[in-house]
């Protein structure tokens, strides 16, 4: 049965494209942004995810970058571990949901994530199953999470005991649940059904504190890319034992998180698109229509005075990031 046993920070990555009418692919900035995450310490990375902008793109052009990708990774800086690449396959039609997993296991990912099917919904826990089922046999080699989003997807079943039970004994390779927002009882329930065998991620930028108290061990927070040492201090301060310190961390960085989500209607993903490109220096373009590009000059103003409150912020805290 295949495992996935990484532990830690997952880092979310936005996919490059250029600035045309298109809004083409512009591969070949990926390495730059697969080291961008290596010297930051973060030891896997989720493409084509909701801030990849997976369901935007052609299932030929998800493949190229998740060809990319797997050439950038595995191009470690000597004395490294390798990166660890995890692939978001859901959002189109299950033939193409089954193409791209196979695609992901011909170049070796160390994992899937699925969400369900976006049209024809989903109404119980058994219909959910079957469909993972069907994904997971098109590549049974690599384990399978299911992206949990009951927000965006509107797909809000139970991940408790049943849905645990019934991967267990139905697809062999599934591996656990990302949780995209996480309302604590409902967490708790996954966790406890979940159990040893099955991973719990969660996603969220806020109270990663409390779910390491949980005894959750995988985070995605999608704003990494902004400041990846603030995350990473937080994270390590609570899986430490250091609560309080983290949590006094935690405050001004979720105030922050809000506040970019504020810039455009609570989608924070093209904000954080260009806030990501600053902090790195690397070009990542503007997203694909109809989401909202903030590479304009209103718009980089606005985040440039968002990230110069968040410096005085965190200074007060003594908080050092890259």
């Amino acid at each position: 049965m295949p495992k996935f046993d990484f532990k830690g920070v997952i880092a979310t990555a936005f996919t490059p494209f250029n600035d045309d009418e298109n809004r083409s692919l512009n591969l070949s900035v990926i390495p730059q942004i697969a080291e961008y995450f290596r010297k930051s310490s973060f030891g896997c990375v989720l493409i084509n995810g909701t801030y990849g902008e997976g369901m935007a793109m052609t299932v030929d052009e998800r493949m190229k970058v998740a060809d990319a990708w797997s050439e950038a990774v595995g191009q470690a800086t000597v004395g490294r571990n390798k990166q660890q690449l995890m692939i978001q396959v859901g959002g189109t039609n299950l033939q193409d949901v089954k193409r791209l997993a196979e695609h992901a296991q011909s170049i070796k990912a160390e994992a899937l994530l699925c969400l369900p099917e976006l049209y024809y919904k989903p109404k119980t826990v058994a219909e959910l199953i079957d469909y993972l089922k069907e994904v997971g046999e098109a590549a049974p080699d690599t384990p399978l999470f299911y992206y949990h989003s009951p927000l965006a997807t509107g797909v809000a079943l139970a991940m408790d005991e049943v849905f645990f039970t019934l991967c267990k004994d139905r697809i062999p390779s599934f591996a656990g649940v990302k949780f995209a927002i996480a309302h604590l009882d409902d967490l708790l329930r996954a966790v406890r059904s979940a159990g040893d065998r099955f991973k719990v991620i969660v996603a969220s930028n806020h109270n990663l504190p409390a779910y390491v108290q949980m005894g959750i061990d995988t985070f995605m927070p999608t704003a990494v890319s902004v400041r990846p040492t603030t995350v990473m201090k937080i994270y390590e301060a609570a899986a430490s034992g250091r609560y309080r310190e983290a949590q006094e961390l935690q405050k001004p960085w979720s105030d922050f998180v809000d506040s970019i989500a504020a810039l455009n209607n609570g989608n924070a993903a093209p904000p954080m698109k260009a806030m990501a490109a600053r902090s790195s220096n690397i070009i990542l373009g503007p997203p694909r229509k109809p989401l909202k590009s903030f590479e304009t000059p209103e718009g980089l103003a606005q985040i440039t005075d968002l990230l110069m409150k968040m410096d005085s912020q965190f200074q007060l805290h003594q908080v050092s990031y890259c």
